[in-house]
């Protein structure tokens, strides 16, 4: 996939222009990752937003020696977004499930880019307004549904 088209689907730039989306391939790194490799630790800052241009990532939680899965990343997706917008450290785990290919968009570019194009800034913070919205609604329906007694 052109790194382009892989950007342009992201629902963070969705609403960016040709032009907008070249600033953030100008920024993006392509970086492999070998099978089982950690991309990111849990409890460690986050660095930057990883883009899958290839391969799978798995998103997992631990508890002591328990590992659990949360969710396979493919082509096309992206994670760490998080750690552009807030100062936490980041919430899981995420390794390469196989031959890995990320644009990798370091937060400290995207910082100085948001900081220098406040048009391109509102419309990305906007849209991360959006994704955060979803995620927490799809949150509160998956509690329900884990958790009936919720209802009323």
């Amino acid at each position: 996939m052109e790194n382009l088209e892989l950007i342009r689907n992201i629902r963070l730039f969705k609403e960016l222009d040709e032009q907008e989306l070249g600033k953030f391939l100008a920024l993006a790194q392509e970086k492999k990752f070998s099978k089982g490799a950690v991309i990111i630790e849990e409890g460690e800052e986050g660095k930057a937003l990883y883009v899958v241009k290839n391969g799978t990532v798995s998103v997992f939680k631990r508890d002591g020696a328990l590992e659990s899965e949360l969710v396979k990343l493919f082509a096309g997706e992206h994670f760490g977004e998080m750690s552009l917008v807030e100062e936490a450290r980041t919430s899981a785990w995420v390794k390469a499930y196989n031959e890995v290919v990320c644009l990798v968009i370091a937060k400290s570019e995207f910082l100085k880019l948001m900081e220098s194009d406040c048009k391109l800034a509102a419309k990305v913070y906007k849209a991360f307004a959006q994704t955060l919205c979803d995620r927490l609604r799809q949150t509160s329906t998956d509690l329900v549904a884990w958790k009936p007694e919720f209802q009323t």
